[in-house]
């Protein structure tokens, strides 16, 4: 699960930093979105976690857009 919300993570254990980054010729940011999520929840699930708390999430638009994520993972 990912979220923004630091209430959801309250009671959890913090296990590490994670980031995913996504990036494209004139991509949509939507979809970046979407692969960065995907990236990050991969990350995360190596650690064993169960919820990303996101403290960055950024798209930057030039010729090669690109979607930033940035958290911690909790379990």
């Amino acid at each position: 699960m990912v979220t923004k919300n630091p209430e959801d993570v309250k009671g959890l254990t913090r296990l590490k930093e994670v980031s995913a980054e996504a990036a494209r010729f004139y991509g949509k940011q939507s979809k970046l979105r979407e692969e960065a999520t995907k990236k990050i929840k991969e990350e995360a699930a190596k650690l064993g976690a169960t919820i990303i708390l996101v403290t960055t999430d950024s798209f930057t638009m030039t010729p090669v857009n690109n979607v930033v994520m940035e958290g911690t993972a909790y379990k």
